[in-house]
């Protein structure tokens, strides 16, 4: 009996022993997994470049087209108005008045718009024309009365053709047009008039 209990004693020590064996094996995997892990974790971050976001501008295309524009003149001596119509290149977003005003020096022989510089000019939700040019307009015209005033006409004529309106309201750096001969009420507007003009040859 005395024996049994030795040999049950000694396979109670036996599988005591082998579990505590196990466990630290277990135990020394799993730190070892952790510390293999946490290796490769900070190798992993030191080996992975960084990433940067740079937003670039935005890149703007501009299309260019071409339009039949007619620009009105007066012949000094006959008192007609005449009108070339010339292809205008364009481009979008670009600014018409510019385009238009250096394409009117083009086409006007009687060289009254050589002083036109077009400050701004569009077209407003009642349909009128919004021109606005700058004072070397007026006091570079050095016109008669009858004369200025064709060549006013010329210029309603040609705008209110290219945006296809009746009137026109044109101001001077934002100011009312006022010249030694001519004086424009505020708010006026000047009306298209086609009546005996005649196409260029």
């Amino acid at each position: 009996m005395q024996k049994i209990k030795i040999v049950l004693l000694a396979v109670l020590l036996l599988m005591s022993a082998s579990a505590l064996s196990c466990r630290l094996i277990i135990t020394e995997k799993t730190e070892k997994t952790e510390e293999t892990g946490k290796a490769e974790t900070e190798a992993s971050a030191a080996t992975e470049p960084e990433v940067s976001l740079k937003i670039n501008d935005e890149e703007t295309s501009y299309e260019r087209y071409e339009r039949s524009v007619a620009f009105y003149y007066p012949d000094a001596d006959s008192y007609i108005l005449y009108y070339r119509e010339i292809p205008v290149t364009f481009t979008t977003r670009g600014d018409t008045g510019s385009t238009l005003a250096a394409a009117y020096r083009e086409a006007d022989p009687s060289g009254f718009s050589d002083g036109l510089e077009i400050n701004s000019l569009g077209l407003d939700t009642e349909n009128v024309v919004r021109l606005d040019v700058g004072e070397a307009f007026v006091s570079g015209m050095n016109a008669g009365a009858m004369y200025e005033s064709l060549i006013l006409q010329c210029i309603v004529n040609t705008f209110c053709r290219y945006y296809d309106a009746e009137h026109l309201a044109l101001t001077v750096d934002g100011g009312t047009y006022k010249s030694g001969h001519l004086l424009l009420e505020e708010g006026q507007l000047l009306s298209a008039d086609y009546t005996g003009t005649e196409r260029a040859e």
